[in-house]
């Protein structure tokens, strides 16, 4: 024996219409989503902004880090044996051979005073560095790349297939909608002939 198959439930104007709202909400968020994921993927990395410009130095007594954290150049110094910050450090730094000011902002961590050294290129340093009995002086390049130039956002083709897919429900939503009027309104002319 066969069970009976049920007639298809229609569904009302009003539920087709929530059922299109819903798929292109659902279809907006999710492009809302791709698009900013595409821009997190093609956003500019400013190369002054962050801490990946360093360079560094050891010797017996000292070991010299210099960064470029936030615009600004930094040289953070310790001993070399137990990595204990050297506070009060009388520190002498040039660059093509002229004296660059250096200010101490806390124990172990100075800062030159030479906003060029963040621009790109090969910048030589020395350091004259007297702490206590120990003294050095220490030599190193600063490498600072070219900028990256900035990507120009492309369209992606999930971008285009999310949008494609929110028209095409609409379209069924629609085309059903218009369907069972269409049935409908036809049922009711043949009811009353």
């Amino acid at each position: 024996m066969s069970t009976p198959i049920a007639a298809p439930r229609r569904l009302s104007l009003k539920s087709a219409l929530r059922s299109a709202a819903l798929i292109v909400l659902v279809a907006w968020t999710g492009q809302a989503a791709l698009a900013n994921g595409e821009a997190a993927k093609h956003s500019p990395v400013g190369t002054t902004a962050t801490a990946l410009v360093r360079a560094a130095i050891q010797t017996e007594d000292f070991e010299a880090v210099v960064s470029i954290e936030d615009g600004r150049v930094w040289l953070y110094l310790d001993r070399f044996s137990t990595n204990e910050p050297v506070a009060n450090a009388r520190i002498e730094a040039e660059w093509r051979g002229a004296p660059i000011g250096v200010k101490e902002l806390a124990p172990g961590s100075y800062e030159l005073l030479e906003p060029a050294l963040t621009a790109p290129g090969e910048h030589a340093l020395s350091l004259s560095i007297v702490a206590g009995v120990s003294a050095d002086l220490l030599t190193l390049t600063l490498s600072v790349p070219q900028p990256e130039a900035a990507a120009v956002p492309t369209r992606s083709w999930r971008r285009w297939a999310a949008w494609g897919a929110a028209a095409l429900l609409t379209l069924t939503a629609l085309a059903l909608l218009v369907r069972r009027r269409t049935g409908r309104s036809n049922a009711s002319r043949k009811g009353t002939a």
